[in-house]
């Protein structure tokens, strides 16, 4: 993937619409606690 288009890596969202990804990936974090908020898209 080029740049433009989110390369060279892109998180990919099962079931969703290609306009629904992530396209620019500049953190990933890992948390023990739970999360009080809804996920952006149905888990699968």
């Amino acid at each position: 993937l080029s740049a433009g288009h989110g390369g060279p890596v892109r998180l990919v969202a099962p079931g969703r619409r290609g306009f629904w990804w992530v396209k620019w990936v500049d953190r990933v974090g890992v948390d023990d606690r739970p999360s009080w908020s809804q996920p952006p898209f149905p888990l699968q």
